[in-house]
């Protein structure tokens, strides 16, 4: 029996995954610095802070503050080291959470990247723009302040490793979200819908806004395979799961249909609590999704 690339024997744990993960992060990172590098904000680029802008208070220095942050004549009249901070910098963090489970292994033949390999460029990349632009970032469920600058990316990099083996759910419960933060779920978002709107509920009422990058393998949306196949899963739950259908193509209007119901309905759940929904497919190119992520991330500013 002929069997797709998506079926496999077995699907990964999160151990495994994480453990992956650590192999792959080096050239994931060269290639997020390389899509980072070709993106260009334009006019679109977040507003940065400048000497005409209003002072909002002292705060005591931090290992990530840069040194030229430091005012010495205030901490010159105490015993601690302080910095001067401005209203621009108290304004908003964002927060990512990328879903790098079993299930977002999976690469067809079609595809540039894996699900979880993509998630993961495009995480790097977005905090190396943010990092460009001055602007404070950090990982749901680690535990450190958002911060910006090389030592904050280098460890918001390490720190993949770690959230991969959490859930969302665990690192929204492990994350105390200051006022104005926003968060970007990147996930192919392949859960009950259910819940992921429970989860969005609760931030949207805090305040909170976000966005949903929902990526997407291309043969899950088309259904590209013929004659009898053996589809093989990760159940959440419990033990892999797989399905034998005889003759593929005399369901794939009805899957295509499911696939559009189900995207559907996670748009509306992010257009309800009035967050972003961006959609791509893991053979398309990088660049287009990074620059529409970056420009959601830019509102309000």
């Amino acid at each position: 029996m002929w069997k797709p690339r998506w079926a496999r024997p077995s699907q990964p744990d999160r151990k495994t995954v994480a453990e992956r993960l650590s192999r792959a992060l080096p050239p994931l990172l060269l290639k997020a610095e390389q899509l980072a590098k070709s993106f260009n904000p334009g006019t679109h680029g977040r507003r940065r802070a400048g000497s005409g802008e209003v002072f909002w208070q002292f705060r005591q220095y931090e290992q990530d503050d840069p040194v030229d942050k430091i005012d010495w004549r205030q901490s010159a009249k105490r015993d601690q080291v302080f910095i001067r901070q401005k209203e621009h910098e108290t304004s908003e963090s964002v927060w990512f959470w990328t879903d790098t489970g079993p299930d977002m292994t999976y690469a067809s033949s079609a595809a540039r990247h894996s699900k979880g390999d993509l998630a993961c460029i495009l995480t790097l990349a977005s905090a190396l723009l943010l990092s460009r632009a001055g602007e404070q970032f950090a990982l749901l469920g680690q535990g450190r302040k958002p911060a910006t600058g090389p030592v904050a990316f280098e460890r918001f990099s390490s720190g993949l490793l770690e959230q991969s083996q959490n859930s969302l759910q665990s690192c929204v419960s492990q994350t105390n979200l200051p006022p104005r933060a926003r968060i970007v779920l990147i996930s192919d978002f392949l859960a009950t819908a259910d819940h992921l709107e429970d989860i969005i509920t609760i931030l949207s009422g805090q305040g909170i806004s976000g966005t949903l990058l929902h990526l997407a393998d291309p043969a899950e949306v088309s259904l590209p395979f013929s004659g009898r196949v053996r589809f093989e899963g990760y159940d959440h739950t419990g033990p892999d799961t797989h399905c034998t259908i005889g003759h593929v193509q005399s369901v794939r209007d009805e899957y295509m249909a499911l696939f559009e119901s189900h995207r559907t309905r996670i748009a509306a759940l992010a257009r309800q609590s009035g967050w972003d929904y961006l959609f791509h497919q893991t053979d398309e190119p990088e660049g287009r999704i990074l620059a529409n992520l970056y420009l959601y991330l830019q509102k309000g500013r």
